[in-house]
């Protein structure tokens, strides 16, 4: 009894201190690792990849500019929260153009899903990274 309380605990510091790593990779490893993942989902042409790749580099390249973690005014997290909506739009906008009708469609279908269950994480107190 006491050897497997010993592994359970064990197990959850282990569990919580792989939840907690930051994740190191470069944004170009991070955008390559996001392209193929697409890929593979979407089939993505050659040039789809190509064009994708770039899209989402640039978009992680902006997203490590603006990320701070001193105090916002509200007006700063006004234009924060603007900024964001902006770049979803313009990322729906992106995709929209590179990627064929049938493709859009699923890659709308698995980024709802993949929101909504963030959303749950989020909201039950999970921390995800």
């Amino acid at each position: 009894m006491k050897k497997s309380i010993i592994l359970i605990f064990i197990f959850f510091c282990a569990f919580s201190f792989a939840q907690n790593k930051k994740d190191n990779l470069s944004p170009e490893q991070k955008s390559t690792l996001i392209t193929k993942r697409m890929s593979l989902r979407l089939d993505l042409s050659d040039s789809q990849e190509k064009e994708v790749y770039e899209l989402f580099l640039a978009r992680i390249k902006n997203k490590q500019r603006n990320t701070t973690k001193k105090e916002l005014t509200p007006d700063q997290k006004y234009e924060r929260r603007l900024n964001r909506i902006n770049q979803a739009i313009a990322l729906k906008r992106a995709m929209k153009k590179i990627l064929s009708e049938e493709q859009y469609k699923k890659f709308e279908k698995t980024h709802f899903q993949r929101k909504k269950k963030r959303m749950r994480k989020h909201k039950s107190g999970i921390d995800h990274k």
